[in-house]
């Protein structure tokens, strides 16, 4: 008697149950608004409800694109404000991500090998980590991974409605993520080796047109095409020093290889080391699969990574994070390099395969387990009371800016970037019409602290308004490490125009003489007594 083979399915179907609720649990274990941004892409989808893509205040915003937002549109207004109900739709699209690995593995590897990048893919503790945070990134994975497949399978005989289809949706992923671009380019590249280039190009400007209406939007609404041009300039000084840059490209390929893909901690060299063996076998796992039946969807894929890594050489963060946008196809055309040593070993692959999936679960389990307890809020309390005792007009001032005006209702800011000292800080907040500081010890050890430079952190900010005669704390809650301080003084400008006298009789470049200076400081005492650089001009002199 023929003894019938156990059913894949029964296998398959447990796992995957597993896999959702992995995530799902992960996912729990952030509060919305933990991240800052998440915060911002909410209040962005309740700005487009009013047909603006601005803040509240009506300033236009040119960064970040409005891909992400506008799919939050419906979702957003559906939940409000129990805003945990969108992480959901983010675990959604992270598992749909892994289903795509897998459909788009089959395109270049055996069934075996296929289902095995899906699972790695899978269990990446970068994916599992930002799982259930509401921000771009993992949606538009899984829109980058549709339109590769979408493009894989483009061919002379293709319905007419393919081509304008997979145009439109690459038009959203340029709208979704800087990255998209590039993804637009790489796609345009298949289509044009695959269908000739006057398809090639009539994709492109299908994909490309609405990013372009976008920038000129952004031209006249915010005077720059986009906010990210100048954040990029703002980096040229990487391109100052070679040695620098160079070693910036190795942090950042140990940062997306080392730790993020191949989870190797430890000495940055080591780290390192890990990242630059990962991009060999990509790049070998490209070459092989460039010549294979495939090769021009590959190339596509081989492409995308080479320059979204270019793109991130030009970016100072070194943040595993970025890591997301390249995972499935890195761990494709990795798999394509090591299956010529392992193909004919499967005992030793499927043994490599379960020792490394273990150690990524590790990891996973432990992000997993903290989504056991309650569900965490973004210190419920505090906010409450912001709500309910600041006056409409209010602004406040917050590291988490983008959460406390999604929780408040009320206009929040971030502190001033040039501040060094107690007397720019306040100088900075009155000038801004600051009436309020919020302050929040758990934004030092949370798992995102804000990432702004550490003078700006606490708890440099509560010892300044500590310190100032202008700053009167209102509000203090110990079980969330919170405390409100009202900021306030009799003649906002007059504290502004003293602060500036001070700068420039401290100023050297100003070869002013030093009667000049005392007289400028005698000015400024004048105008506010409680100014520390000031207080020199009481010394006697000649």
């Amino acid at each position: 008697m023929k003894r019938r083979a156990f059913p894949m399915a029964w296998l398959l179907a447990p796992a995957c149950l597993a896999l959702a609720g992995l995530h799902l649990l992960a996912a729990r274990r952030f509060a919305v608004g933990a991240f800052n941004d998440d915060a911002f892409f909410i209040l962005l989808s309740k700005s487009l409800r009013t047909g603006a893509f601005a803040l509240a205040d009506g300033a236009a915003v040119t960064d970040p694109l409005p891909g992400f937002a506008a799919l939050l549109l419906i979702p957003s207004w559906l939940v409000e404000p129990r805003w945990h109900l969108l992480q959901p739709m983010i675990v959604a699209f992270a598992l749909l991500s892994v289903w795509l690995t897998w459909r788009l593995a089959l395109r270049f590897l055996s069934p075996g090998w296929a289902l095995a990048a899906a699972l790695v893919v899978a269990l990446n503790p970068v994916l599992v980590g930002l799982d259930g945070l509401v921000i771009a990134d993992i949606p538009y994975l899984a829109l980058s991974l549709a339109l590769f497949l979408g493009a894989a399978a483009l061919a002379p005989g293709s319905p007419a409605w393919a081509l304008p289809a997979l145009s439109l949706a690459a038009a959203l992923g340029c709208l979704t993520r800087p990255q998209g671009s590039i993804l637009g380019l790489s796609l345009g590249m298949a289509v044009w080796l695959r269908l000739g280039w006057g398809r090639g190009l009539a994709f492109l400007a299908g994909a490309f047109l609405p990013l372009a209406g976008w920038m000129l939007r952004n031209l006249l609404a915010g005077d720059t095409v986009t906010g990210f041009v100048a954040n990029w300039k703002s980096q040229s000084f990487l391109f100052a020093d070679p040695l620098q840059q160079a070693g910036h490209v190795l942090g950042l390929l140990g940062a997306l290889f080392g730790q993020g893909l191949a989870g190797v901690t430890g000495p940055e060299a080591l780290s390192a080391a890990a990242g630059l063996g990962c991009l060999a076998l990509v790049a070998h796992g490209s070459v092989r699969l460039a010549r294979g039946s495939e090769g021009v969807p590959a190339a596509a894929m081989a492409t995308y990574v080479i320059f979204v890594l270019a793109m991130h050489s030009t970016w100072p963060l070194k943040e595993a994070r970025y890591l997301i946008a390249l995972l499935p196809f890195v761990v494709i055309l990795i798999m394509a390099s090591l299956r010529i040593w392992l193909e004919r070993r499967p005992l030793a692959a499927g043994l490599l395969l379960l020792a490394f999936s273990a150690a990524l679960l590790r990891h996973d389990l432990g992000f997993a387990a903290r989504g056991l307890g309650p569900r965490p809020a973004f210190e419920p309390e505090t906010m409450a009371w912001l709500a309910e005792n600041l006056p409409a007009e209010a602004r406040v001032e917050s590291l988490a800016f983008h959460t406390v005006e999604l929780f408040t209702g009320r206009r929040t800011v971030p502190p001033g970037l040039t501040v060094y000292d107690r007397h720019a800080w306040l100088a900075s907040a009155l000038a801004r019409g600051v009436t309020h500081l919020h302050v929040s010890r758990g934004l030092l050890s949370g798992e995102f602290a804000y990432p702004s430079l550490p003078y700006l952190k606490l708890p440099t900010l509560e010892s300044w308004a500590r310190q100032t005669p202008y700053a009167s704390e209102l509000y203090a809650n110990p079980r969330e490490g919170t405390a409100v301080f009202r900021i306030h003084h009799p003649a906002p400008g007059r504290y502004f125009e003293a602060y500036t006298a001070c700068l420039h009789a401290r100023d050297p470049a100003s070869g002013a003489s030093s009667k000049i200076l005392r007289r400028r400081l005698k000015a400024a005492l004048e105008l506010e007594p409680s100014l520390a650089c000031a207080l020199s001009a009481e010394e006697p002199g000649p």
